[in-house]
């Protein structure tokens, strides 16, 4: 027969083992999760395309794609003038300017091609 004393010490060493086992398993799932969790957060919220483009043209302006003052240089061959205005937002050149009768316009200029959308305010 076992002692009492026996008995109790057979059961903390089960107990340290289980207890051990199951830490493992709690530090594996979090490591797990951890390494997951911005795969799962890109997956949820894709980057929206005008996002990348501008984060790709913030990071290379010369990667085939027309620099600020290029699209300017665009804008102003093509007849407009007294530029107030220039921006690169949702991956094109925002620009404002004046048209040859001197009415505001609102120019978007593709950086790629440099063509040229006329939006009359």
């Amino acid at each position: 027969m076992q002692t009492t004393q026996h008995k109790i010490q057979s059961r903390r060493v089960y107990f340290l083992i289980f207890r051990r086992i199951t830490m493992n398993k709690y530090i594996i799932i979090c490591l797990t999760l951890l390494l997951a969790l911005p795969q799962l957060c890109v997956a949820a919220n894709p980057i929206p395309q005008s996002a990348q483009t501008t984060a790709v043209a913030m990071q290379n302006p010369n990667n085939g794609m027309l620099t600020m003052m290029q699209a300017l240089e665009k804008v102003q061959a093509a007849g407009y003038s007294s530029i107030y205005e220039a921006e690169f937002d949702d991956g094109r050149y925002k620009v404002k300017a004046l048209d040859s009768k001197g009415h505001k316009v609102k120019l978007y200029v593709n950086p790629v091609t440099g063509a040229i959308n006329v939006d009359r305010d």
